[in-house]
Parts: structure tokens; C-alpha cells; sequence
């Protein structure tokens, strides 16, 4: 198949559980672990990815089919909750070019993660032998930033 038939993927969240990604999109091929530089890992309803000097998201290269993106983009509520950005992960020590999910500026939400949620991530971070630091330090600054809305 020719190279633009695929794209590669990278999940830091909820698509790092691999039986959900693979519920989502079956003929997604799992790479391995790759990195996200100069970037930072958050919470707010939903995980997210925010630009940020020196720090580094942990998660997944996925190689998805480009027709399958659709099915994809409708799971992730692209144009309501995420948009496409391209980024460029390191894989082994090369840099890739890979389309991530970000989320729009308009949509932030003040509810917490659901714990199922939180879950999903959980797995797949250990199936991927991503830290779970990462995700610990980001449900902690969203339960401060929440604690700090509230008062």
C-alpha cells in the first residue's frame, strides 16, 4: 500500500488502551512508545496536549488507515471537543511527523474525568509501559485547579 494511505497516530490518553483502540478503529497497527517534546499532558474532562518548553508527553505511535480517520475523528467529537494537529514525536530516536488530537481553545469543561475514564487511561499507560506519573501529576493539577474554581 502506498504511504499515504496510512497515518501515523499518536494517543496519549484514552486511545492508549489498546482493546479500546482497537473496538475503535480494528485495523490500527500499535507501533510502541514514542514522546511528544516541549509539550505537557493535561485533564480536564478529557485529556489533553498543551504546548510547554522542556517537558515531554508520553504515549503511543499508532498507523491507522487514512478512511478510517472518519470513524475516528466521530469517537473523539472532532470539530466539537478536538482538532488534527500535526506533530513531530520521537520514535526511536527519528522524529515523525504525527497527527494528535488537541483540544479547541472554546471547548473546556469544569468537570472532573469520570474515574471510568481515568481507568482507560490507567490501562493503557501500564499495556504501553507509559509512566504513570504523567497522568497522577495531571489529575492532581486538575483536582487543585478544580478545588481553586470552587472556592
Amino acid at each position: 500500500m502506498a504511504a499515504w494511505e496510512h497515518i501515523p497516530y499518536f494517543a496519549y490518553g484514552h486511545n492508549t488502551n489498546l482493546e479500546e483502540m482497537y473496538q475503535r478503529v480494528p485495523e490500527a497497527q500499535l507501533i510502541g512508545h514514542a514522546d511528544l517534546p516541549d509539550h505537557r499532558y493535561v485533564l480536564e474532562h478529557v485529556s489533553n496536549v498543551i504546548e510547554s518548553k522542556g517537558d515531554t508527553v508520553h504515549g503511543v505511535l499508532w498507523i491507522i488507515p487514512v478512511q478510517k480517520l472518519d470513524k475516528l475523528d466521530w469517537v473523539e467529537a472532532y470539530h466539537r471537543t478536538y482538532r488534527h494537529k500535526i506533530v513531530p514525536i520521537k520514535y526511536r530516536g527519528k522524529i515523525i511527523k504525527s497527527m494528535a488530537y488537541v483540544m479547541l481553545k472554546k471547548h473546556h469543561s469544569d468537570l472532573p474525568p469520570t474515574a471510568e475514564y481515568v481507568d482507560y487511561v490507567a490501562t493503557g499507560y501500564r499495556e504501553n509501559h507509559i509512566p504513570l506519573s504523567q497522568l497522577i501529576r495531571a489529575l492532581d493539577d486538575r483536582i487543585s485547579d478544580l478545588k481553586n474554581l470552587h472556592r
